[in-house]
């Protein structure tokens, strides 16, 4: 069977449209791999810069924790200023993202752990009652033994 000729001058005049259709199809699905690829390299990099952030801000606050413990105790309190924590409240949501429900908690005690030790500074130690240089102490011990298991957390990201 034969087509009528009309059918078949339309069959092919179809053949550029359909290489033309193949193209734009083509070229949309390797638009929306680079997109892909540029997406998945931007999340990482916000991921590399939120944590390495953070991790300076604990290292600097593991820092002044250590420093209780040592000559430096008496000007400690003029220096809880020092210890900022506005990295981790710009980066939360990144990190949220980044850390299982375990790192997260880590890193929440972390957090928790060096705002407490900053307002016992503030606060300042008593030398007429032991019980508010002890209760520095055991925010310091608390802050210690946090941000060191913090920053363990965070290792494997900021080596990314």
């Amino acid at each position: 069977m034969s087509w009528p000729a009309p059918i078949a001058a339309s069959f092919g005049s179809l053949g550029p449209a359909l290489i033309g259709l193949l193209g734009v199809v083509v070229g949309a699905g390797i638009n929306l791999g680079a997109q892909f690829v540029l997406a998945e390299r931007r999340q990482k990099d916000e991921r590399r810069t939120a944590v390495r952030l953070v991790d300076d801000e604990l290292a600097r606050a593991l820092d002044l924790v250590e420093a209780w413990g040592g000559p430096l105790r008496r000007v400690l309190p003029e220096k809880a200023s020092d210890i900022d924590m506005s990295s981790w409240a710009k980066a939360q949501d990144v990190l949220s993202l980044a850390l299982d429900n375990d790192g997260w908690d880590v890193l929440r005690e972390a957090e928790a752990s060096v705002i407490r030790f900053r307002r016992s500074l503030e606060a300042g130690p008593d030398e007429t009652d032991p019980s508010a240089s002890k209760m520095i102490d055991d925010a310091a011990r608390d802050a210690l033994q946090k941000i060191r298991a913090a920053r363990k957390q965070l290792e494997p990201y900021v080596r990314a």
